[in-house]
């Protein structure tokens, strides 16, 4: 199968007219900003973590984490996995807070034939990146 043939199936698996919708909106409301926190890196990562954990009080399962991973295998190119995924249960995925410096670090556990996914995450609210 081409990358090409396999972009545009993803595609079609993967995304939703209503995720795309939402996704073209810029003017959104910020909750971040009526909480007058938006500044403040260490509520960002705290709520991310809390929406994206799957157990999570917030009732959307693992919507979140879905979504966000599948953004994240886009922007990289990584289509085959982001189909792979598309199919996994994301169950059993650990969120680690400030681990060794790290903002937010996510390791989904996959089938045992699959390698686990470790995604790093450091946020930037106006800061620039270092090293």
């Amino acid at each position: 199968m081409s990358d090409n043939v396999l972009i545009k199936l993803t595609d079609l698996v993967v995304r939703s007219k209503n995720f795309q919708n939402l996704t073209r909106s810029r003017d959104v409301y910020c909750p971040f900003e009526a909480l007058r926190v938006a500044r403040q890196e260490i509520r960002h990562s705290n709520f991310l973590a809390d929406i994206l954990n799957p157990e999570g009080s917030h009732g959307f399962g693992d919507a979140c984490l879905r979504s966000f991973i599948d953004t994240l295998l886009e922007a990289a190119g990584e289509h085959r996995l982001r189909l792979g995924l598309h199919v996994e249960p994301l169950d059993r995925v650990e969120i680690y807070r400030e681990w060794r410096a790290i903002d937010l670090l996510l390791r989904v556990r996959r089938e045992p034939d699959h390698q686990d996914l470790v995604l790093a995450v450091e946020l930037k609210v106006e800061a620039g990146e270092s090293d």
